[in-house]
């Protein structure tokens, strides 16, 4: 689905569980640009990802890059707001592109599960408390996720299968909403 602006889709993950998620969206939106950044080198599991190591390139360069690839495009921007690279990256990438003056552009934020301990949760709650003052911010946090509802054990893969549903719905919704005007 895109949108009727005559616009491409870029999608960009920050951290390793959005790029899994994003890894797995690719297929569903044919054309659209997409960008990882994690903190470890990965092997690249889709031809439709661009990969980068944040370890291993210029901070600076790298918020640049990104800000001047969501020129003229609908960016989603998908992060887990818990990890480093999130933590690092996201505020000041928001911040670049309002100086930017990049408008078309959604953030989706998932917040850590509690196992992954406190410090993870905290780092979410400020990232967030940066980020919350604007209205194309996404939240999910795993207390209302279906699969936490459940009753007895739930598998891991479950529980990030449902995660990346909720990402794809949220993306469908808003193209959605942009096809109707």
């Amino acid at each position: 689905m895109k949108p009727n602006t005559g616009k491409k889709l870029h999608f960009i993950a920050l951290g390793d569980g959005a790029t899994n998620a994003l890894e797995k969206m690719c297929g569903t939106y044919p054309g659209a640009r997409s960008t990882a950044v994690s903190n470890r080198e990965r092997e690249a599991k889709s031809p439709h990802v661009t990969y980068h190591d944040i370890n291993t390139v210029n901070h600076l360069q790298m918020v640049n890059q990104l800000v001047a690839a969501m020129r003229d495009n609908t960016c989603f921007i998908m992060a887990g707001i818990g990890g480093m690279v999130a933590k690092t990256m996201l505020v000041e990438l928001w911040t670049e592109m309002k100086k930017a003056t990049i408008t078309d552009y959604y953030i989706i934020a998932f917040h850590p599960f509690k196992f992954e301990g406190q410090k993870r949760r905290l780092n979410a709650y400020q990232t967030e408390h940066q980020l919350i003052e604007h209205n194309q911010y996404y939240s999910l946090h795993p207390d209302e996720l279906r699969w936490l509802n459940y009753l007895g054990d739930c598998s891991m893969k479950g529980a990030f299968e449902d995660l990346d549903k909720r990402y794809r719905q949220i993306v469908d919704n808003v193209l959605k909403y942009k096809s109707a005007f």
